[in-house]
């Protein structure tokens, strides 16, 4: 099933994202837990888990569905459902149960039902790093916005980055992010435009990664300089990044804003 087939079979759900990568040296983990269990503890609420894929160009590689009984819990090696690729991840838990009669004296539904959970990234290093769920898809465009980032050497950082992800789900040319990306510093309370730079086109569903030192070829200099430094990120469709970071360690970290 492509995820447009299943919107409109399932309206009243969100599809929370997130960024994945595999490789020969790359990992990409989803946990997931039927937390139903824990809002309606004497009644059975299995549920169908739903995993979409796409590729950093913003097509969909990959559907499959795991059905989990009461209470179970499941984890999704990413390279056993595609090739190797970075790009975006979609889960959706559909409860097999009636939610709304199951809601009904108990909770307040929301207008649309969102799915907790996992990603863990793992390196051929045994260095690891974990997060929730991130942003949703939109059905819609999105409105223009602004997003505002810092990096700085702290913690050992020697390779900055931002991972981009249009989240627009349609075909229309309007659903293609056009970023501007701004590197800058604060003087006197003011933002001081150090360099600017814009992107290549995102399309609906894509995925851009950017290695701040390969696309601002004077931010390490300017790091140095300052110490800490600002990147706005301005386009329509495209929500809060999340940034990358590579340490001296050899550790890295995926953070959202």
């Amino acid at each position: 099933m492509n995820l447009d087939a299943f919107i409109k079979k399932q309206p009243n759900f969100s599809i929370p994202t997130t960024y994945f990568k595999v490789t020969s040296k790359f990992s990409t983990v989803i946990s997931f837990y039927n937390y139903f269990k824990e809002i309606f503890p004497d009644l059975e609420t299995p549920v169908t888990l739903n995993v979409f894929i796409f590729n950093s160009g913003g097509l969909q590689v990959a559907h499959k569905q795991f059905r989990l009984v009461t209470g179970e819990s499941t984890q999704i090696s990413l390279r056993e459902l595609c090739a190797e690729m970075e790009g975006m991840v979609c889960c959706v838990a559909v409860p097999e149960f009636n939610l709304e009669d199951f809601a009904r004296d108990k909770i307040v539904l929301r207008t649309k039902v969102s799915t907790g959970f996992y990603v863990t990234w793992f390196d051929d290093s045994n260095h690891v790093d974990i997060m929730h769920e991130w942003n949703t898809v939109s059905a819609g465009v999105q409105p223009f916005q602004t997003s505002f980032l810092n990096y700085s050497f702290l913690g050992g950082v020697i390779r900055p980055g931002v991972i981009l992800m249009n989240t627009t789900h349609t075909s229309n040319r309007e659903g293609f992010a056009e970023p501007l990306m701004q590197l800058y510093t604060m003087k006197n309370g003011k933002q001081l435009v150090l360099q600017s730079k814009s992107i290549d086109p995102i399309p609906p569903m894509g995925t851009r990664v950017i290695d701040i030192y390969s696309l601002f070829g004077e931010a390490r200099h300017f790091l140095e300089q300052y110490g800490t430094l600002g990147l706005s990120v301005s386009s329509a469709n495209l929500p809060l990044p999340l940034t990358i970071e590579s340490h001296e360690s050899g550790d890295f970290h995926i953070h959202h804003g």
